[in-house]
């Protein structure tokens, strides 16, 4: 309504019409926004679906205990298929823990430990 009465009084000048322009454009220095509850539980969903290997879901989501997991997990399979069958068992308890914990750190920012 204001536009309407500025062009009708002729008042309106190249400054002004600067001024609106500058106005309407968005900020360049916006920040994201952060995760929505639904996008964090995927975001959950997939770390702890690629902890089936004990360790990845922690890197996926950037934690670098991950790769400690990774590792020991990786020894006790080599462990279970060479000398000790019941390494495996270890292994799947890992794997749980690793999978949970995960989740735990896309959905409320902590784990379990």
């Amino acid at each position: 309504m204001a536009l309407c009465c500025l062009e009708s009084e002729g008042t309106n000048t190249s400054k002004d019409t600067n001024t609106r322009k500058r106005e309407m454009k968005p900020s360049r220095h916006t920040t994201p926004a952060p995760l929505g509850t639904r996008d964090r539980t995927w975001e959950g969903v997939r770390a702890a679906s690629l902890s089936i290997v004990a360790g990845v879901g922690h890197l996926y989501l950037g934690y670098t205990r991950g790769a400690i997991m990774f590792v020991i997990g990786m020894g006790l399979l080599l462990l279970s298929r060479t000398l000790w069958p019941q390494a495996e068992l270890w292994y799947l308890s890992l794997a749980i823990f690793s999978a949970v914990d995960a989740y735990g750190i896309a959905k409320r920012g902590h784990g379990l430990l």
